[in-house]
């Protein structure tokens, strides 16, 4: 299996990407960590839009794949699916902003209506983007389904504990 992983909206994320990366590396047979362009130009801002459009130019490369996406990647993420533009085997949403996405003009609720595929949330219990309780009824109200919930301990938007979060990646990857 094929990994494409997507961070958050923050440069920081970068960083955050490529140390990830190295703990997922023996859990996929290659990964490819997408740039947002946005951290290139010095911007504050994803287009959404952009990414799809060049995320779709490198799946064709990496199939089957899975992808794991924290913060504004879950947002680009839930939207190339909505679109059918993307059609991962799985995914993993760590930090997922819908809150964040809505006050931006993005069309999340759209989006995450009646979602479908067999999906890990990793939500903190108290991150401010969206705390883990907000999330559950999010999903719930949405019709979501094929999906389960990883209540982690925390109140920030950092996901830091990377290997433990790559323990729960893999352990769901292989029971999917």
């Amino acid at each position: 299996m094929n990994l494409i992983l997507l961070g958050g909206n923050s440069i920081e994320n970068k960083h955050w990407l490529h140390n990830f990366s190295a703990v997922l590396n023996m859990h996929f047979a290659s990964i490819y960590t997408h740039e947002y362009r946005h951290w290139e130009r010095g911007e504050q801002r994803i287009d959404l839009d952009y990414e799809l459009d060049a995320l779709s130019k490198v799946i064709s490369l990496e199939q089957p794949y899975t992808i794991v996406a924290k913060s504004a990647g879950v947002l680009v993420t839930v939207k190339g699916i909505a679109e059918k533009v993307l059609q991962p085997k799985t995914c993993v949403f760590i930090g997922t902003p819908t809150k964040w996405g809505k006050a931006q003009g993005f069309d999340v609720d759209t989006w995450f209506q009646d979602y479908l595929l067999p999906t890990l949330f990793i939500q903190q219990s108290h991150d401010p983007a969206m705390s883990f309780s907000e999330l559950t009824q999010y999903l719930l109200q949405k019709e979501a389904k094929n999906y389960l919930l990883s209540d982690i301990p925390g109140d920030d938007h950092v996901y830091g504990n990377l290997d433990s979060l790559g323990n729960a990646i893999n352990n769901f990857i292989k029971h999917t």
